[in-house]
């Protein structure tokens, strides 16, 4: 029977921010799952507005950790090329971290934008038929004003 005994080394740091990378990516997959049922249960009117609303609170904090996250891997790729070089494979792997993180910034960032468009879409939509509605109850109750004195 075969046994690797090799021993690993860890550089000083390198736990702990693959430990908070972990917990990054940890609570981003619970928001995406929240995100997910949020999409999936609303519906048209009102239903449709707390929906977007409560999506666009979920990409908020989406957007809070990727930004949190994206502070720690500059650090670390900083760390990284000023004590190993550009071509060390720690550092390359911060970079590609680095590199990945920015994509997923630019999504959430187009995820907001599109959502905040369809928010003030529903908004505006709603907005308008109340307006619509209340004159519809004015001219209603100008009818019945007229019937019950009589004209």
């Amino acid at each position: 029977m075969a046994y690797n005994i090799g021993a690993k080394l860890s550089l000083d740091g390198q736990s702990e921010f693959k430990e908070a990378l972990s917990q990054s990516a940890r609570a981003l997959r619970t928001l995406d799952s929240e995100l997910n049922a949020v999409k999936e249960t609303s519906g048209e009117g009102q239903g449709e507005i707390d929906a977007l609303t409560k999506q666009q609170e979920i990409l908020k904090n989406k957007g809070e950790i990727l930004s949190d996250t994206m502070k720690k891997v500059e650090e670390e790729l900083k760390k990284c090329t000023d004590e190993y070089g550009d071509n060390n494979k720690v550092t390359l792997d911060a970079r590609k971290k680095y590199a990945d993180l920015s994509t997923q910034i630019a999504k959430n960032n187009k995820s907001l934008a599109e959502n905040q468009e369809k928010l003030n879409k529903a908004t505006d939509n709603s907005d308008s038929l109340k307006g619509a509605l209340q004159k519809l109850w004015e001219k209603v109750w100008l009818k019945a004003a007229e019937f019950s004195q009589g004209r």
